[in-house]
């Protein structure tokens, strides 16, 4: 070893130079080499305090390795992204890395702060006030918080969009249809996300298997998506098995315009779904012939399967509810293929979830489901579907606080459906049960901006 000092002048991923000290020396020989050549080794530590930018907007403090035969720094330390959005950002990334600095991603799957802490990239409830908001490559306000939606894999930054994202590794190599995918626009606070999302807590008596594509805006709180939605319910199969006929058999008669309509779009949420390869099966299989979802995968020929949800979030009323009609895909593995009319909201309330389903394929024909604190009460038009809940009903029988379903009647369904008008659609007219209410226009995209280009005309690899 020998003493001395040196300044290295390092530049990093968008070529901005910043100066770093090395103090300590050593000369390694190295045995690979011809001739047994010796080289130096330098050592040096970054301090917080001196404000270097590994890439943009992202502080390294830490150790830092020269290596007297190779191009570029070994890194071991740790991590912060210095957003303009998120001052009060103090979450430390453990990092190592000798990458490129041109080529710089930091894998994040497993990230954590200096004390152990996980942190997440998406968008979260607030268990306390079911306050909607988001993090990114930091903390949860709490560990209660249930997690929305979660990005894990590499976290890397896109110059031409301005945008940092964490990307499912295969996602990022363009080699995998599956993976959630978080973007991230410091300037205007714009996100963008695609993958698997969780709209209900673990506790709550509804199973929902949901993926889908979306944007929003951290600032203005505001997240919308396309979405595929795959319930199970705790109920009569027999009731079920009633709705599935009766569906399927009037839209059969009556018609509805088809509920899947963009197979790309449709492709991405299976492959979130249910995986990889089921979605390349089903892909195959479709070109030659009409595959249902039921049959693509069981999680998919649940009790209803909905292949074309839109959502939004509502800051107002803590909760996510439907835009315009819903893709009914599949009930259990009746094929119904229908857009149809109908109202979804899932609403975030200090006692827990609380969830309302109506849909309608005609005026004679409409099912209601509705979850409120631990208990799932339904209605129909169909009297054989409401004979078989009440039947298979032990609401009398069971605790508060355990679940049990019942039936609940037209007065309790439209009372849901003239306030879901009301609180979203701003219409205040009672609803009438016995005809078609006209669609409701939609007039914005629910994937991507404006100045994005569509899915046909660029076939980005980590599916934005």
């Amino acid at each position: 070893a020998f003493s001395g000092d040196a300044i290295y002048q390092y530049v990093n991923a968008t070529r901005d130079t910043f100066e770093i000290k090395f103090e300590n020396f050593l000369l390694v020989r190295d045995k690979k080499l011809k001739g047994n050549q010796v080289f130096t080794v330098g050592t040096g530590e970054i301090k917080e305090s001196d404000n270097i930018y590994i890439m943009p907007s992202t502080l390294y403090k830490g150790d830092v390795t020269l290596y007297a035969n190779r191009r570029i720094l070994q890194m071991d330390g740790f991590i912060k992204l210095d957003l303009k959005s998120m001052p009060d950002n103090d979450s430390w990334l453990a990092h190592s890395s000798d990458s490129e600095v041109q080529d710089l991603v930091i894998n994040v799957s497993e990230a954590v702060t200096e004390t152990g802490q996980p942190l997440t990239s998406g968008f979260n409830i607030d268990a306390d006030n079911g306050e909607i908001y988001g993090t990114f490559i930091s903390e949860k306000r709490s560990p209660a918080d249930l997690e929305i939606f979660n990005a894990k894999g590499l976290f890397s930054y896109d110059s031409a969009k301005s945008e940092y994202r964490v990307i499912h590794p295969n996602k990022i190599k363009g080699s995998s249809l599956a993976g959630n995918v978080f973007a991230y626009n410091d300037n205007t606070t714009d996100i963008r996300y695609e993958g698997q999302f969780n709209f209900l807590h673990s506790d709550t008596q509804i199973g929902l298997l949901a993926s889908g594509k979306g944007k929003g805006n951290l600032k203005e709180k505001s997240f919308a998506l396309n979405s595929l939605q795959a319930y199970q319910f705790d109920l009569p199969i027999k009731a079920m098995e009633i709705m599935a006929s009766n569906t399927d058999d009037i839209v059969a008669r009556v018609g509805a315009p088809a509920a899947k309509t963009d197979q790309s779009t449709l492709l991405h949420k299976v492959a979130d779904a249910v995986g990889e390869k089921a979605a390349l099966e089903y892909q195959q299989r479709s070109v030659s012939e009409f595959i249902s979802l039921a049959n693509v995968s069981n999680e998919l020929a649940r009790a209803l399967v909905l292949s074309n949800v839109n959502m939004k979030w509502s800051n107002e009323h803590n909760s996510w509810y439907s835009v315009g009609n819903l893709g009914v895909s599949n009930i259990l593995e009746n094929e119904i293929n229908g857009k149809l009319e109908g109202f979804l909201e899932i609403r975030k309330n200090e006692d827990g979830d609380e969830f309302h389903l109506f849909f309608k394929a005609s005026p004679s024909t409409y099912y209601y489901f509705s979850y409120i604190e631990n208990r799932l009460y339904t209605f129909s038009s169909s009297s054989d579907f409401n004979s078989e809940i009440s039947r298979g009903s032990k609401i009398s029988r069971v605790g508060i606080s355990e679940y049990a379903f019942t039936t609940t009647d037209m007065e309790g369904m439209l009372e849901f459906i003239d306030r879901f008008r009301r609180d979203y659609m701003d219409i205040t007219e009672p609803y009438e049960i016995n005809t078609f209410a006209e669609e409701e226009v939609l007039d914005e995209d629910f994937t991507s901006f404006e100045e994005e280009k569509t899915e046909d005309e660029e076939d980005d690899a980590d599916g934005f």
